[in-house]
This record gives C-alpha cells, sequence and structure tokens, in this order.
C-alpha cells in the first residue's frame, strides 16, 4: 500500500463518486490484515466521505429521488447506511438483510451521515462472532464434550469385555464392536472441536457440513449398535451408555444440524461475503 500520507492527499481530491469507491477498495485490501493504522484511515476516509455526503445533499434539497427499480426500489451506496447500524459490518448495494446480524435494511437503519466513526475491523470481528455463528459454534463444542463422554465410557466397556474375553474365553466380539465405535466416536470429538473453532474465522462449508445427511445416520446406526449389545447384554449402566449415545446422536440431528438448516439464508450470504 502507498504511504498514507500520498493516498490521503490523493483522497482529497477525488470526487464523490471516486471516493465511494476508493473506500471500498481500501476496505477490501486490508480486510484481515488488522494493521491499525490502516483502519484508522479508512476510518477518517469514511468520516470524510460522509461529511461530504451529507454536504452535497445540504446543497442539493430538491434533487429527486432515485426511480425504484424491479427489485423493489433498491436505494444506492451514496443514498443508505455505509454500515448496519446493528452490528457496524459494511453493507452490499443490493442487500436486504444484514448477512451477519440478519437486520433488515430499511426503517432501521441509519444514513451513511448519522453515523460518526465506523468500527474498526476489530469490532468487525466482535460483531461476526455474536452472529448465528458463534451460535454454531456453541454448540458444535457442546455436542462434541457429549461425544467425549460418549466415547471414554464406551473405551472403558471395551476395556472391561477385554478382561472378559482373557477370563472367560467370550466376548472379543463385543470388545471389538466397541472398541470401534468409541474410536469413531473419538473423531467426532476431534473433528467437533476443531471446526468449532474454525468457523469463527472462516465461516465457509457450514452448509455443506451439514446438508449431508448421510453423515448423521451413520453416527446414529453406530451408537445404535452399541445399545443393542447392551440390550443383549443385560447390563443396566451398559445400556445407559448406549442410550446416550443414541440421545446425543439424535441431538445432534435436531438441535445442531435442524438449526444451521432453519438459518441457511443467512449463512449463504455469509459465505458469499468472505469469498
Amino acid at each position: 500500500m502507498a504511504a498514507i500520507s500520498e493516498l490521503r492527499s490523493k483522497f482529497d481530491t477525488m470526487t464523490l463518486a471516486q471516493k465511494k469507491q476508493f473506500c471500498m477498495n481500501l476496505e477490501k485490501s486490508i480486510e484481515g490484515v488488522g494493521n491499525p493504522e490502516h483502519e484508522k484511515f479508512l476510518n477518517e476516509c469514511i468520516q470524510k466521505y460522509n461529511a461530504e455526503l451529507q454536504a452535497s445533499k445540504t446543497s442539493k434539497p430538491t434533487q429527486a429521488a432515485p426511480q425504484a427499480t424491479a427489485r423493489g426500489a433498491a436505494q444506492t451506496y451514496e443514498q443508505r447506511a455505509l454500515f448496519c447500524d446493528k452490528c457496524g459490518k459494511r453493507l452490499t448495494e443490493s442487500a436486504r438483510f444484514c448477512p451477519f446480524c440478519a437486520a433488515p435494511i430499511g426503517k432501521t437503519q441509519q444514513t451513511s451521515s448519522q453515523i460518526g466513526a465506523p468500527p474498526t475491523y476489530r469490532q468487525y470481528g466482535a460483531s461476526a462472532q455474536k452472529s448465528v455463528i458463534q451460535t454454531i459454534s456453541g454448540r458444535e463444542k457442546l455436542v462434541a464434550v457429549f461425544w467425549l463422554v460418549v466415547a471414554i465410557l464406551q473405551a472403558i466397556f471395551a476395556i472391561i469385555y477385554l478382561f472378559a474375553a482373557f477370563v472367560v474365553g467370550e466376548y472379543f466380539i463385543s470388545f471389538a464392536v466397541l472398541s470401534v465405535i468409541s474410536i469413531l466416536n473419538f473423531r467426532e470429538v476431534y473433528t467437533g472441536f476443531k471446526f468449532s473453532n474454525r468457523i469463527l474465522s472462516d465461516p465457509t462449508g457450514i452448509l455443506q457440513r451439514y446438508r449431508n445427511m448421510g453423515t448423521f445416520i451413520g453416527t446414529l446406526i453406530w451408537n445404535l449398535i452399541v445399545l443393542i449389545f447392551a440390550i443383549l447384554d443385560s447390563s443396566a449402566l451398559f445400556v445407559l451408555v448406549g442410550l446416550l449415545g443414541v440421545a446425543v446422536s439424535i441431538f445432534n440431528i435436531v438441535g445442531l444440524r435442524g438449526y444451521i438448516l432453519q438459518n441457511a439464508p443467512e449463512l449463504e450470504r455469509l459465505e458469499m461475503e468472505y469469498q
């Protein structure tokens, strides 16, 4: 990036439309960099743009309103807020809802001239974590904790069956089945924690992961197998472990997958914003 002093001088000579485009390009170029000096310069440019925009509207009070489009009187970038007044994220020209907090764009949005100092990128990141992504991440971690408990209990019973197999010469099949299923559930723990942390900074791939019902059905089936073995073994504690695995599988489908599909439109907009 050129020296900020040079960019500042160049910005002051631009037209209103050029300043608008400059702010948008600058925002994209420094996204994710986390440079406080660049963020401060972006905020300075936006404030100047807002002030000039307000001045131009004041000097032209009789200017005709733009013609409504076929999509329903969509406002232009200059005529409405640069940022959502609920979460502070920048809005696209055609957005009807904020892609980060799902707030409707319209009556609740401030004009750009009403916004004083736009939030910095650090504030943007904090607001994004308060959106649906944070809820999904929290539920992912909760499910991962449940799977950790289930996998540990299954591993304990697998060890018990192993000792029983050496003592009485039976239960080798039960040991093998429980060992494999506990390993599969430990894998769910690892992928769950990893995914929950990753989506806080990169929200892509959420819908792709949860629209595939086959994975969730497979998890439910192998935990049903544990429950069947527990019932055949007539062990109350073992049955409880099997029921817990089935319950977590169902919660994963209804509580997590259902929530994600319910919020699919917001997630699609969020993924488009990050791509």
